[in-house]
């Protein structure tokens, strides 16, 4: 593994161990809570998270992948998280944690060093492996303080 995706993956650890402790002592009815209408509750933060997460690492770690076909296969029902409780999310995150470590574990130099174009994409920025999965976990960090603020306006709602 490479100094930069070994830096990647320990700082999607902390992220997904922040996840884990936002949600450790809510009930499960937290988990779909909305404080806007058009909000997005904390499952369907994690779950967008752990899908983009997936798929940055994936280009960042010399995997192929449609842009066009991530957004549609799976970052739009990742946004559509109706029910889940937190055993259920809790379980996501380790799963994606596993995963992401096994990604990464085979991203190379090159794979960081190697321009990724977007064929299907037009107008999406030319990104670079490296600009890939630092963006991955920056972006996965920006989830976990939007879903501490669901946390706490979750709790302000609902004093005990």
């Amino acid at each position: 593994m490479t100094p930069t995706h070994a830096a990647a993956l320990e700082s999607t650890r902390d992220s997904l161990g922040v996840f884990k402790e936002i949600i450790a002592a809510l009930p499960d009815e937290a988990m779909t809570y909305k404080p806007l209408p058009d909000g997005n509750s904390i499952a369907v933060l994690v779950s967008h998270s752990l899908t983009s997460t997936h798929f940055l690492f994936s280009c960042g770690s010399g995997l192929k992948r449609s842009f066009t076909s991530y957004r549609s296969g799976e970052r739009a029902p990742s946004f559509e998280v109706k029910w889940a409780t937190v055993a259920t999310v809790t379980k996501a995150i380790d799963d994606a944690l596993a995963e992401f470590a096994t990604i990464l574990a085979n991203g190379t130099e090159e794979n960081l060093a190697e321009d990724i174009t977007w064929p299907d994409e037009e107008g999406w920025p030319l990104r670079t492996g490296a600009l890939s999965v630092v963006h991955a976990a920056a972006h996965l960090r920006e989830h976990v303080g939007h879903a501490e603020l669901t946390r706490d306006l979750f709790l302000a709602a609902k004093p005990a």
